[in-house]
């Protein structure tokens, strides 16, 4: 019988390309989750529940036997990736006792990222959202972060990624938890991928080392110029000036504005040193229990 893999986040970490390029595409490698369970009734439900409120032990069970077992027995190993069972922290520690439960002999993958860069991922997406819904859009990065405080499952409780480790490695054992930094996968391409196939238990084929058909990296946030517009939007019409436009102007347009270099958001001292206190713990036993040197990675410590 054949291992599975659990990865199980953290967003923001380059989880889509490595479902989309790297999951997806090896020969030596059966993908059941993102994006693959989307075409499977069973999966899907499966994958819904595990996260949801609403969990039928009897019929998850029933689908691993019906649908995950057998592709293990074919002797290749099988990874699930879903970055939303760790996406809220008031449900982690139930959503990993499900995934103990039906996948006991599991082993777990996280991603990564430098926190201060992931809060600026998360920033200039959730404005790039608010501004195509007409939702309100925050003034900078200190005012999105003081409208998160205080909230449940706010952006600020997601930062202590040694508490999660610490969850995962309680319940499936240390040595079978094993974490990946996004700043190796954007540095050193051919390095990730390489402990990514050990972790794995497969060849990193030459595909694998870099040759990246199909696609690239997600970028690290989006553009300066996009940043520059949903900033805009606060004072100007930009959405309806945008639907005023012909289509295929739009697309060239878009195609202008996300080129260039990332957008930037610096935080105010007072955040800094704030989000750095919830940070920097966990970041010291993770690199402790993980053997990573996060200092030199630019984490807080």
């Amino acid at each position: 019988m054949a291992d599975i893999i659990l990865h199980v986040g953290i967003s923001k970490t380059g989880t889509t390309h490595v479902q989309n390029q790297l999951f997806d595409c090896h020969s030596g490698l059966v993908n059941l989750g993102k994006p693959n369970f989307a075409d499977d009734a069973d999966l899907l439900r499966l994958n819904s529940a595990i996260i949801g409120e609403e969990f039928d032990a009897e019929e998850a069970r029933r689908i691993v036997r019906d649908k995950v077992a057998p592709v293990l027995a074919g002797g290749r190993p099988a990874i699930w990736s879903e970055e939303n069972f760790s996406f809220k922290p008031s449900t982690a520690a139930r959503t990993a006792q499900r995934l103990k439960a039906l996948f006991p002999d599991a082993r777990i993958l996280f991603t990564i990222r430098e926190q201060r860069a992931f809060l600026q991922s998360m920033f200039f997406v959730e404005q790039n959202k608010a501004l195509a819904r007409g939702g309100a859009i925050a003034r900078d990065i200190d005012d999105w972060l003081d409208a998160q405080d205080g909230r449940p499952d706010s952006i600020l409780e997601r930062l202590d990624y040694g508490r999660l480790e610490r969850l995962y490695a309680g319940l499936f054992g240390d040595d079978r938890v094993h974490v990946l930094c996004f700043e190796d996968m954007v540095s050193d391409r051919e390095a990730f991928v390489r402990r990514l196939a050990g972790v794995l238990g497969v060849e990193p084929t030459p595909w694998l080392g870099g040759s990246e058909p199909g696609g690239k990296p997600e970028r690290a946030r989006i553009s300066g110029r996009r940043a520059a517009l949903v900033a805009l939007s606060r004072v100007l019409p930009l959405k309806a000036m945008w639907n005023r436009l012909p289509h295929g102007f739009r697309r060239h347009l878009r195609s202008a504005i996300d080129g260039g270099a990332p957008a930037q958001a610096g935080l105010a001292p007072e955040w800094e040193a704030r989000l750095q206190a919830v940070a920097a713990p966990g970041n010291r036993d993770l690199a402790a229990r993980q053997g990573l040197d996060l200092a030199k990675r630019g984490y807080w410590l």
